[in-house]
């Protein structure tokens, strides 16, 4: 809400793209939890076993590029985006993304061996890719003309978000290994 209110006051469109990307993790959240087995309730309350990798995907994946957007707003003076129409946008993407890696998971290529074993054989251009768009917003932001406090926690929070993704794809059976180091 603050950097939706100071992008409105101050005209900025990085700060309005920024205030959805952080929209869109705070909303992504919900269906994470929902589908994580015993986070919220045995078993879980939407999904099957392969949809918080999926919904962790999207996540890395759409933050990324947001963040891709943001610098790319930084550069460029335009004209603010409507904050409703970013977050109608945000509301739908998550929707769509939540049904994709639930209900519509025949949509997508399987990503879980039985030995439990995740992003195996052609399935880890999936992780690479997601580092490879995280570590490219992360060199966006250090790249601005000037560094502000604002691009510089950014740029930790990228760095956390290669981390996370770099130790997620190998902890393996320890997925959560990489949520824990990169907070």
């Amino acid at each position: 809400a603050l950097l939706f209110s100071r992008g409105a006051t101050e005209r900025r469109a990085s700060t309005i793209v920024l205030g959805s990307a952080y929209f869109f993790v705070g909303l992504i959240f919900v269906p994470l939890m929902m589908a994580f087995p015993d986070a919220l309730a045995p078993g879980s309350l939407i999904g099957s076993r392969v949809s918080p990798l999926w919904l962790w995907s999207f996540w890395h994946a759409v933050f990324g590029l947001a963040i891709l957007r943001y610098a790319h707003a930084q550069r460029r003076a335009r004209k603010p985006p409507r904050v409703r129409h970013e977050l109608a946008a945000h509301v739908l993407l998550v929707l769509a993304l939540a049904w994709l890696g639930t209900a519509g998971m025949n949509w997508l290529p399987p990503v879980m061996t039985e030995g439990g074993r995740f992003f195996t054989g052609a399935q880890q251009l999936i992780p690479y890719g997601l580092l490879a768009l995280n570590l490219a917003a992360l060199l966006s932001l250090a790249r601005l003309p000037q560094l502000g406090t604002e691009q510089i926690w950014l740029c930790v929070g990228m760095a956390a978000a290669c981390v996370e993704v770099w130790l997620t794809f190998h902890g393996s059976v320890r997925f959560s290994l990489g949520w824990y180091v990169s907070k």
